[in-house]
């Protein structure tokens, strides 16, 4: 929450009663209104809109509690050189938070402001002590007409990297290169009894893919998923298929060897009607 509060002018009976809170622009605001919460975190994020003053960009804070437009003293510093600043006048403006702390205000200039595609000029921009974020309120809002659909997918644009950033760290091991393995679980496949093993030797490899086949198998050796033997009652040749970006697939033809007497658990599968009647 903030006050605005006016100086009486100079001269006047120090016995009149005090003027009432006025508030910039002239039209009349409440004696308390939002402005900016003092050391406290919003769960929304703001919306920011990029703008250019005097020439210096600087990413703004719109904040429609806020009757006037202020940047703190620090960026004021740091958006322009002392001999390129713009002229501080004087005020007589008095803010004060919510919890009635005074703010220290420097002065107010009055500045050229272009945002998007429309400049406008002879705005004033309130400077404040120390350090804050720096706010777009009602007297620019008034003038300026923002595209809120950029400035929604300004937000989100500044949002995704550190939202990026946290899956990715959180979760790191879903993205990682390597491939993932099952632990502590062997496999075993059940044959027919008396079924022989069968050995069927390699196909003939087209000379164009030796070289990509040779590749696939040293990076399948390398990820552990196969190994080198010298000695198998059991072998079946490979398939390369060829993908879209070039590399090669390995696929066995297990259907001339172990799939011919495999013995598979077979289920019946459930019907659509069996979900209904369990729900």
């Amino acid at each position: 929450m903030i006050e605005e509060e006016v100086e009486p002018p100079a001269g006047s009976s120090t016995n009149a009663s005090p003027p009432k809170p006025q508030a910039l622009p002239a039209t009349p605001l409440p004696v308390d209104y939002n402005l900016f919460e003092v050391g406290t975190q919003d769960k929304v994020d703001p919306y920011m809109v990029p703008v250019v003053i005097d020439g210096a960009n600087l990413l703004m804070e719109i904040d429609t509690g806020s009757a006037l437009t202020l940047i703190s003293q620090t960026t004021f510093s740091a958006l322009w050189p002392q001999e390129k600043s713009p002229h501080l006048e004087s005020t007589s403006i008095r803010l004060r938070t919510y919890s009635g702390e005074e703010l220290r205000v420097v002065g107010r200039a009055v500045v050229r402001v272009r945002c998007g595609g429309q400049v406008e000029e002879d705005l004033g921009l309130v400077v404040v002590g120390g350090e804050g974020p720096s706010l777009l309120g009602r007297d620019w809002l008034g003038r300026l007409r923002l595209d809120w659909r950029e400035i929604r997918m300004l937000k989100t644009t500044l949002d995704t990297p550190d939202t990026l950033e946290a899956v990715l760290a959180k979760h790191s091991s879903l993205f990682s290169d390597e491939l993932g393995t099952i632990r502590g679980v062997t496999a075993k496949l059940h044959v027919s009894p008396g079924a022989k093993p069968r050995f069927y030797r390699p196909r003939s490899i087209p000379y164009a893919l030796r070289s990509r086949v040779d590749q696939a198998l040293q990076k399948l050796v390398s990820e552990g998923i196969v190994e080198p033997i010298q000695f198998s009652e059991w072998a079946a040749p490979i398939v390369p298929v060829v993908k879209r970006d070039g590399s090669i697939r390995v696929c066995g033809d297990y259907k001339l060897t172990i799939n011919q007497v495999a013995q598979v658990d077979t289920y019946p599968l459930p019907w659509s009607r069996h979900f209904c009647i369990t729900c």
